[in-house]
């Protein structure tokens, strides 16, 4: 059920979630989905991020964070803060109240829905060749590679073009992504800073960030 939901960005949506399943080894985490919640524009503040996150097994907030979550409860989430962020800029804020924030247009949130799901999907495609030429596999060229693959004696001749929109998405993609690694990462430090000390599972997550961070491209 995704009830008031545009079934654009509900469709997109459920692509990301399944691919993002697929790449990641324990499956799609609550931490993942209120991400990609924040990168929409939504608080993890509001009371339906709260109540997800709470859903969550453990009794710290972060072994919450880490645990999966399935397509229908990511959904439901979307729905319930769209309409609680709708509902809060249909009011005018209380008296020493910060303005509530503003959520990504529709029109942006597929935009971003749909260039998250090519980053992820192209990452898939890229290990599953990997696994194939280490397998001993023939790799075949898709059919976006047998297409420059053909075009290279025409290539050479042609006058040198401007950038092609997918390059231009690809750029854009890795530096969004290397925003969020560096949030998430100056979120633990943060925490670090005022606490003293990290969980064993903290100290993970952190040099698994640093480690993403590097391996960017």
């Amino acid at each position: 059920d995704a009830e008031g939901l545009p079934e654009e960005i509900k469709l997109a949506f459920c692509e990301w979630f399944v691919v993002t399943d697929l790449e990641e080894a324990k499956g799609v985490t609550r931490d993942d989905v209120l991400e990609l919640m924040h990168d929409l524009g939504y608080s993890d503040k509001a009371q339906p991020a709260k109540d997800f996150l709470f859903r969550g097994e453990g009794h710290i907030e972060e072994k919450r964070r880490l645990t999966c979550v399935g397509l229908q409860e990511s959904l439901t989430l979307l729905c319930a803060l769209r309409a609680d962020a709708q509902k809060k800029l249909s009011q005018e804020p209380k008296e020493g109240e910060d303005p509530p924030l503003v959520p990504k247009s529709d029109a942006d949130a597929l935009d971003l829905l749909r260039r998250k799901f090519r980053r992820s999907a192209s990452v898939l495609n890229s290990a599953e060749q990997l696994r194939q030429a280490t397998a001993g596999v023939p790799v075949l060229p898709t059919p976006a590679e047998s297409d420059v693959a053909t075009s290279d004696v025409e290539a050479e001749t042609a006058p040198e073009e401007v950038a092609e929109p997918k390059d231009i998405d690809e750029s854009e993609d890795r530096r969004l992504e290397d925003l969020r690694l560096a949030r998430l990462e100056d979120d633990l430090l943060n925490r670090l800073e005022r606490l003293g000390s990290l969980s064993l599972a903290e100290e993970s997550r952190l040099n698994d960030l640093r480690r993403q961070r590097a391996a960017l491209p």
